[in-house]
């Protein structure tokens, strides 16, 4: 895998120690690569080396200081044509702009996984979706039981949470390219917890966060990075093969709200909201189509935000 990066001690944190890598400046990029740069950093020195491979991802470009949300910048790179041949991945170590659902912002300490990838993918929207949806929050779960040789168990809240023990320790987006009902290609932005917490005030919709090193307390960015990435890169091999159903199942299996009592509010709803959810009740199940089931509700629900009640 080629990585390019603008800082020395940026590539360290997240390749863990290597050989003295070159100072940043002037290396020779293919044009492929000149446009990944330039639309991630531009403006900022460059430098490249290679490190072991990580799935189906070609490139990986390390940034320590983000001028702007990651896969924003991505999600531009691909819609202006540039569709990779092969995965790449961004990551920072810090940034600006960061942000969730709605653009709901993320504070963005060191400390914290910033990952951005995008793949081309050619398979039916329609049917793939939801799975889509479901896949950077299963592959996080993957990764950190990998992490932890299963002596940890991450759990996905509905829609894009991750948790552990209750407290939110990740969470995930997923976009789309399309041509009509294909894909063209697919980008997910994943924010995980390693060594800190980001001091997040409490609310109905997020009550704790918690980071990795709760219960790992000698994990580093670099063991977390590969791992998230060859998770990612196994449950998209799943996606081609048409496996839509195992990321379904595995999600579910994962779930820390069915069988729990939930309030659903607009998908809109913040700290400040006031009023009543529009939905109460014991979640019995997840649907394939990605919508939530509640014991006596004939009707499933599509979106919302979910509160986990006692």
């Amino acid at each position: 895998m080629r990585v390019l990066y603008d800082d020395v001690a940026a590539l360290r944190a997240l390749l863990g120690e290597r050989p003295a890598p070159a100072p940043p400046c002037g290396a020779t990029l293919s044009d492929p690569e000149q446009r990944l740069w330039e639309a991630l950093a531009p403006g900022h020195p460059v430098g490249a080396t290679i490190a072991p491979d990580a799935g189906r991802f070609s490139t990986l470009a390390i940034v320590a200081e983000a001028q702007a949300s990651q896969l924003d910048l991505l999600n531009g790179w691909v819609r202006e044509g540039a569709a990779p041949g092969r995965a790449v991945a961004a990551v920072a170590v810090t940034g600006r702009g960061f942000h969730g659902q709605r653009q709901r912002s993320w504070l963005a300490p060191p400390g914290t996984l910033y990952l951005s990838v995008a793949a081309p993918l050619a398979v039916d929207l329609q049917r793939a979706a939801p799975a889509l949806t479901m896949l950077p929050c299963v592959a996080v779960c993957d990764a950190v039981r990998a992490l932890s040789q299963g002596a940890v168990a991450a759990g996905t809240k509905w829609v894009n949470d991750v948790l552990i023990e209750g407290g939110k320790v990740a969470g995930a987006l997923t976009l789309l390219h399309s041509v009509g009902v294909e894909s063209r290609a697919v980008l997910f932005g994943v924010g995980l917890n390693v060594a800190v917490a980001p001091p997040v005030p409490p609310t109905r919709f997020v009550p704790a966060v918690s980071a990795l090193r709760q219960w790992l307390p000698a994990v580093e960015l670099a063991p977390v990075l590969g791992a998230v990435l060859q998770s990612l890169s196994a449950r998209l091999a799943e996606i081609e093969a048409g496996e839509l159903e195992a990321i379904g199942e595995s999600y579910r299996d994962h779930s820390v709200v069915i069988g729990r009592a939930v309030e659903l509010w607009d998908e809109g709803a913040d700290a400040d909201t006031r009023g009543k959810p529009f939905a109460t009740g014991v979640v019995d199940g997840i649907d394939a189509d990605l919508r939530l089931r509640l014991r006596g509700r004939a009707e499933p629900i599509g979106s919302g935000r979910l509160v986990l009640v006692g």
